[in-house]
């Protein structure tokens, strides 16, 4: 889907993944 690489994430951190 999205790609929005956001630190912090749990799949990888990509498109609000917490």
């Amino acid at each position: 889907m999205g790609e929005e690489r956001l630190e912090g994430g749990g799949g990888g951190g990509v498109c609000r993944n917490p």
